[in-house]
């Protein structure tokens, strides 16, 4: 069974335990003075005859056979036991009135006899209902404030204990003591029970639990990550010892495995504010809502899974906060419609006011350790862990610490069992034989092989239906890997998948697993660990020529992922200024002709300035900021401000953010003016700017690790001047940006591809050729992309809303089968002409002045420019020429005169060169338009 369908039985489960309700004596208010009658039922012991359930108090009950339901008084308390828990309350006596406080329980959970946990419960209810009581010498009956009986009490009679039936003599527990330690398979893939914090280390709450059984038994344990549904065979296969990743008990599975006691019952609790009218009836109702839980938690992942991802639910609906307090206040605020959490914790917010249960308990689920069938002295150990841990108050703490439940449920009553279904002719499993790890350090880009040498542990032969698939955590440009020819129980086999390491320094890791023709996983899951190596410090980019009316800077071009930076322009007689990033539709982002702009760039990224001039010839400006990644800092993985680039005074635009990782504090604010604070980590709201110019909208996510930081600016213009292109609706999908590069590379060659998608997507990929090569996108990304083969390749950026409305965009790349021939390589030149902009027409050579050009064999081009000498890389693609913007010598020249305005025009020139020719002696340079701009003689 999936772990998505793990989500669909537990409906809205989530995390409430079988625990011990804190004991909590109250103290019931009765006469204090001297001369108060005394207490009969002081020192007296009973057992009860019958009892009736508080919903049908006229009808009595007999307690199920060979078991004992008790009740003994002293002074402040009355004690007994259930059959299978004990119990505690304080009670008071004012004459016949009697009143006994809510029951703290022990917590544990009996299986039989069947029915044993009902009667619990129901007992528990008969006696906090109490009001009065009547006593005779052998009877003692409680009354209800109807003054019906609904306990009838005789005096206490010892019951003979039965014969405990002796322990199997396996040797399971032998066995792991001789080891010194258990070995347990999990799902690393479901927070906050089982989740990765490092590439190499495991947390959540099932781990925490564990541990701590562990330390209790005195033996290790050891993990090892497996698909989910691969746990039980692997159980029955002896790779693992016991599983635990909030497995639910069920007939199903105890078909094949054998379970501890449980140790957890999962119950939702759906919250609306008193003022309300909204209401539950199933859990498709909560879709039309805007819904708030805590990160990272099953009530996330199931709406996400549920209802999000199979289009019944806006992902506009949906706010994550990092605490549950945090959703409460937005809900009492009026931001968000419904909240769900941890029925408990629901009932705790109700008793603190303002806000009322809708729905809770819809689905519970009931956790439990699994063991090999019949492994009865390994179970019996983790029975007594389990009893000591929750006696002990550990599970308490681990459950605040993991699961935010600062008071447990009592144990609720298992649902109906079904029959088990039947069983597959054979089952499958992998062990992994043999790690063959990529180098340990890559650079940003670099393609790389990993590899793993595996056993077939199943009784079911692998054939070509068979594959191994990316599960989580970071793809890096793997495909699917079909299995090659047949792999026969216990033969090895070695698979490897090629891969491509991102493009920012850090530690990555991506997980993945053995999938059969069904498509559902098995065997221990494979790890792909790598570090990326931080790029060599990039020397900037020179400050380019100024041209005339044209100013273009920024105040800095290095900063640590976080910081900001502001840049500044102002130009003279033009018809238009856009200011963008790199790789945008640079038509959607019109700015006034002076003016400037904070940016938080989460990564290396380019920026902008396209002038139009009037005799409508373009200048494009570029600065580039280099930044340095904070490894550990929380990602920002979306933030869109749609419609981008421009809206009129009086449009709104829609703010939609996620952030992941470590976090202590998510804010957002518009133009300095907060707007949400403390916000959800994953959340939206709408934004309607009051006055002109530009609107900045900042998100900051704050955690240990650091600080990240992102800002989105629109331009707010007056209507009676604006003509802003329309704007779709905000649940359409948007693409802002989709750039493939370069667009004819080599065989063997590599392409970065540059996305940022906004709207209503909600799910976005790209394709090659129609085979996926990034699934599930980020709202803004970028990836890198290998091509072996030539020929012609298209890419297709699709994002789909919740409603299943498509947006696409496609761009070519051509990959040729033998190099490129350079026919610049070794070549050296003489300036004879070159296009003077400023002057509008070919500029002369100065009398006594040299301009030059040569090209080295390695993508260098170097020369002087009549005073300094220059270098600048170039890239040759067939008759395209592309020159980076020069570096030069810093002299300064007074003779002849005008030789460094000379200078100026000609540098300029040189970024601008998008294409050659060379006729005999001669070359020519060309720009973007064509246009001849630079002659140049061999010499």
């Amino acid at each position: 069974m999936s772990k998505t369908n793990r989500i669909l039985l537990a409906v809205l489960a989530a995390v409430a335990l079988i625990t011990v309700v804190g004991l909590a004596v109250a103290w019931l208010v009765g006469r204090g003075d001297d001369g108060e009658p005394a207490n009969p039922l002081v020192s007296t012991r009973w057992q009860v005859r019958s009892y009736a359930r508080v919903a049908d108090p006229a009808s009595m009950i007999s307690p199920l056979p060979d078991t004992q339901l008790t009740a003994e008084f002293d002074g402040i308390k009355v004690a007994g036991s259930l059959g299978c828990n004990t119990y505690t309350a304080g009670y008071a006596v004012d004459g016949n009135a009697l009143a006994i406080a809510k029951a703290a329980l022990s917590g544990m959970f009996c299986e039989q006899p069947a029915g044993l946990m009902d009667q619990e419960t129901a007992f528990v209810e008969a006696l906090e209902s109490a009001r009065s009581f009547e006593l005779e010498t052998d009877q003692l009956r409680v009354l209800n404030d109807q003054g019906q009986v609904v306990i009838d009490f005789v005096p206490y009679r010892p019951v003979a204990e039965a014969t405990k039936p002796p322990l199997s003599t396996d040797d399971s527990w032998s066995r792991i003591q001789a080891a010194g330690k258990i070995v347990v398979g999990t799902a690393a893939d479901y927070p906050p029970f089982e989740f990765y914090v490092t590439p190499h280390q495991i947390d959540g709450f099932d781990i925490a639990l564990m541990n701590e059984i562990g330390r209790h038994l005195g033996v290790g344990i050891e993990y090892y990550d497996f698909a989910f549904e691969g746990l039980g065979p692997a159980l029955n296969q002896g790779q693992i010892d016991v599983a635990i990743a909030a497995i639910s008990r069920t007939p199903e599975r105890e078909a094949l495995v054998d379970f501890s006691n449980i140790y957890l019952v999962s119950e939702d609790g759906i919250l609306a504010r008193d003022d309300s009218s909204v209401t539950v009836a199933s859990p498709g109702d909560v879709a039309g809502y805007r819904v708030g839980v805590q990160r990272n938690t099953v009530y996330q992942d199931w709406i996400q899974s549920t209802l999000i991802d199979v289009g019944l639910m806006s992902s506009d609906n949906l706010f994550a906060y990092e605490k549950a307090e945090h959703a409460l206040q937005d809900l009492n605020d009026g931001r968000i419609e419904l909240v769900i959490l941890d029925g408990q914790a629901a009932q705790a917010s109700v008793e603190q006011g303002g806000v009322k249960i809708i729905a809770k308990g819809r689905g519970r689920q009931h956790y439990a350790i699994a063991l090999t069938k019949g492994a009865f002295a390994l179970k019996a150990k983790l029975d007594e862990a389990i009893s000591d841990l929750y006696d002990n108050g550990t599970v308490d703490r681990l459950a605040q610490q993991y699961l935010d439940v600062g008071q447990l449920l009592p144990t609720p009553t298992p649902g109906p069992t079904s029959t088990p279904g039947p069983q597959p002719p054979c089952t499958d499993g992998l062990a992994l034989v043999r790690d063959l790890p990529p180098p340990e350090r890559v650079k940003p880009g670099q393609t790389f092989v990993k590899a793993w040498q595996v056993r077939n542990t199943g009784t079911c032969t692998w054939n070509g239906s068979y594959q191994l698939v990316f599960v989580h955590g970071y793809q890096m440009g793997g495909e699917p890997v079909v299995v090659a020819g047949n792999v026969s129980p216990g033969e090895t086999y070695d698979l490897q998948t090629n891969l491509v390491a991102p493009l920012s320094a850090g530690s990555y890791q991506g997980v993945w697993q053995m999938v059969n023709p069904g498509l559902q996983g098995f065997g221990e899951r494979l790890n792909v660990d790598v570090t990326v190596q931080a790029p060599p410090t990039v020397t900037p980019e020179p400050t380019q020529t100024p041209a005339p009316g044209i100013g273009f800077s920024v105040d800095r071009t290095d900063i640590r992922a976080g910081e900001c930076v502001t840049f500044d322009w102002e130009v003279e007689n033009v018809k238009a200024v856009y200011f963008y990033q790199e790789g945008e539709r640079w038509q959607d982002y019109g700015v006034p002709g002076q003016g400037s702009r904070r940016e938080c760039p989460p990564t290396t990224t380019s920026y902008r300035l396209r002038v139009l001039l009037r005799d409508d010839t373009v200048e494009i400006r570029k600065i580039t900021i280099f930044v340095e990644p904070v490894a550990d800092a929380p990602a920002i993985t979306r933030f869109t401000v749609d419609p981008a680039g421009q809206i009129t005074l009086g449009q709104c635009v829609t703010v939609r953010w996620a952030v992941e990782g470590e976090l202590d504090n998510v804010t957002l604010s518009a133009s300095e003016n907060m707007l949400w604070d403390p916000a959800p980590a994953v959340g939206n709201t709408f934004d309607c700017p009051e006055r002109t110019g530009v609107a900045t909208y900042e998100l900051v996510a704050v955690g240990p690790g650091g600080t990240s930081r992102q800002a989105q600016s629109i331009s707010v213009m007056d209507p009676a001047t604006a003509t802003p292109e329309p704007t779709s609706e905000p649940d359409v999908p948007v693409i802002h940006a989709f750039d493939v590069s370069p667009s004819q590379l080599q065989v063997g060659e590599c392409i970065a591809l540059y996305w940022r998608v906004g709207g209503g997507a909600a799910y976005s990929r790209i394709l090659r050729d129609q085979a996926v090569v990034v699934d599930d996108a980020d709202y803004n990304g970028q990836e890198m992309d290998c091509l072996d083969t030539g020929g012609s390749y298209t890419y297709v950026l699709e994002s789909r809303n919740h409603v299943g409305q498509w947006i696409r965009e496609q761009r070519s790349v051509q990959v040729n089968e033998e190099a490129w021939e350079n026919p610049l390589a070794g070549t050296r030149w003489l300036v004879r002409a070159f296009f003077d902009r400023e002057a509008g027409g070919v500029g002369t050579i100065l009398r006594g002045t040299t301009l030059t050009m040569a090209f080295d064999g390695d993508g260098e081009a170097y020369g002087t420019s009549g005073c300094n000498s220059y270098s600048a890389s170039y890239l040759v693609e067939g008759r395209q020429l592309t020159l980076t913007a020069p570096t030069s010598t810093s002299l300064v020249c007074e003779r002849p005169a005008g030789i460094m305005d000379q200078e100026a025009a000609f540098l300029e020139l040189l970024p601008a060169i998008t294409g050659y020719a060379i006729e005999g002696e001669t070359l020519t340079l060309e720009d973007v338009t064509g246009q001849n701009v630079v002659e140049l003689l061999a010499y």
